[in-house]
């Protein structure tokens, strides 16, 4: 996670770095740490395989608080309106205020394995390709995009207004919002997808896979093949 003048780069050793000219090391912990976010007041949000959010006070250089949220591993962190949005493997998006920490709690019964949050609403990607869109506790819509494929990772373009949806078998689908159509499929990774990210001028869009490789693909541009870094 980048900030003004670092980066932050978690391992699944539990240890936590900072990095600018040189790594530094913040924290060395016993939990496994799997998702990570920046939060307004300048913490980190420190997802853990276990489930539990660990609160680090950047500045001070200490975990502030920790709970423990779910019951498996946390796979995605967002903060929106003085809480952290959560979702697990273990079936649920959790809502935790970061004043009083009371938890509220989704349970979709089913793995979730990415959520994004556009325009105040919750989309959730859960079980095999469930696309869940909610309103605070409220699901008001439910998408199956891409029918018989396993997803993994969400990711949105707010130019194009599409969503990028990563695949276990490691392909990319482009789907429109406009339409609720597939409008391109990126095919190159040789595993599941594990991250995508777009670029802050939505010119390019990164996917990192399983196969070990990362893949930068121009966005908007059919035909052309990506910088692959192995």
């Amino acid at each position: 996670i980048p900030s003004e003048e670092s980066y932050y780069t978690i391992g699944n050793d539990g240890r936590l770095f900072e990095i600018s000219n040189t790594a530094k090391l913040l924290l060395s912990s016993e939990y496994a740490f799997e998702k990570m976010a920046l939060t307004e007041n300048n913490r980190l949000a420190l997802g853990t395989q276990s489930g539990a959010i660990l609160l680090f006070a950047i500045d001070e250089g200490r975990v502030e608080r920790s709970e423990e949220v779910h019951s498996d591993d946390i796979t995605s962190i967002v903060e929106s309106n003085n809480e952290l949005i959560t979702s697990s493997l273990d079936g649920s998006i959790s809502f935790l205020n970061q004043v009083t920490w009371a938890k509220q709690v989704i349970d979709l019964k089913e793995s979730v394995h990415d959520l994004l949050l556009i325009e105040n609403r919750i989309w959730a990607l859960s079980g095999r390709n469930t696309l869940s869109i909610f309103e605070g506790m409220e699901k008001i819509r439910t998408y199956e995009p891409v029918a018989g494929t396993q997803l993994t990772k969400l990711a949105f373009n707010p130019h194009a207004n599409e969503l990028y949806l990563g695949s276990q078998k490691g392909d990319i689908w482009v789907w429109s919002l406009d339409t609720e159509s597939i409008t391109q499929i990126l095919s190159g990774h040789s595993s599941a997808i594990t991250d995508i990210k777009i670029s802050n001028d939505t010119k390019f869009v990164a996917t990192s896979s399983l196969d070990r490789t990362v893949r930068v693909w121009p966005i908007g541009q059919e035909n052309t093949q990506p910088i692959v870094l192995a």
